[in-house]
């Protein structure tokens, strides 16, 4: 009876060995899940923040694009003047020329 009673015994500390170490992996199994959505959201903040660098980016570059076709049209727009007022110019001075 009393070596039933020591197997019975053994085989109880035995069982509730099994069941800490059970739990344990348990809870490291968790730590581990927190550590990857951790890092997944981590990662998916990094990335929002590149695509919102990125977007403002894309924004400058195309407002810099629409500034320069501006000044190109702006310039077109001088020139126009420019050749407008040289010909008003020119027949000034032949209309001058020919009441002389």
């Amino acid at each position: 009876k009393r070596m039933i009673e020591q197997r019975r015994m053994a085989a109880e500390a035995k069982k509730e060995e099994m069941k800490r170490v059970f739990e344990r992996m348990e809870r490291l199994e968790e730590e581990k899940k927190k550590l990857i959505l951790e890092k997944e959201r981590q990662a998916e903040e990094n990335l929002a923040v590149v695509k919102e660098q990125r977007d403002k980016d894309q924004r400058l570059k195309a407002e810099a694009q629409r500034l320069k076709q501006l000044e190109k049209l702006e310039n077109v727009q001088r020139l126009k003047r420019i050749e407008e007022y040289k010909r008003d110019e020119h027949r000034r001075q032949i209309l001058e020329e020919d009441e002389r």
